[in-house]
């Protein structure tokens, strides 16, 4: 029985070699290099297709201008310029797209302007140096 994929919107044959409910995004589209991204997307923050298709768009992490690679897994060893869908931990609505390394700072930092800036200050050398 064919059914919309969520993911290419084409009519296809849905099947998963895994027990459980029948997948959402046909074998193509889960088979794809940028599959962590989509995913994520879709199940945890509630992106529309083509809010996703736009955040593959990102050539650049937004923060640092760092070129993205896809293809991360998850799990250990990121790689630091793997793309990363940043949101809001309050509200998780998606930020923008960053890369492993921005991500994980920005995470640090609690996700609030006032330890951002607190950062940039320091960096700055506007603080009570050592020397």
């Amino acid at each position: 029985m064919l059914e919309k994929c969520k993911g290419c919107l084409e009519m296809k044959v849905m099947t998963s070699n895994k027990p459980g409910p029948k997948p959402k995004f046909c074998s193509d589209c889960r088979n794809r290099d940028n599959w962590s991204a989509i995913r994520q997307a879709f199940y945890h923050y509630d992106a529309t297709v083509p809010e996703i298709a736009m955040l593959l768009e990102v050539e650049n992490c937004q923060v640092c201008n760092v070129k993205l690679e896809d293809g991360n897994k998850g799990g250990r060893g990121h790689k630091p310029n793997s793309r990363q869908i940043d949101h809001c931990h309050d509200t998780n609505k998606i930020r923008g797209v960053v890369c492993w390394n921005c991500n994980v700072g920005i995470g640090k930092l609690g996700d609030t302007i006032e330890a951002v800036e607190a950062a940039l200050k320091y960096l700055k050398g506007k603080h009570n140096a050592v020397r």
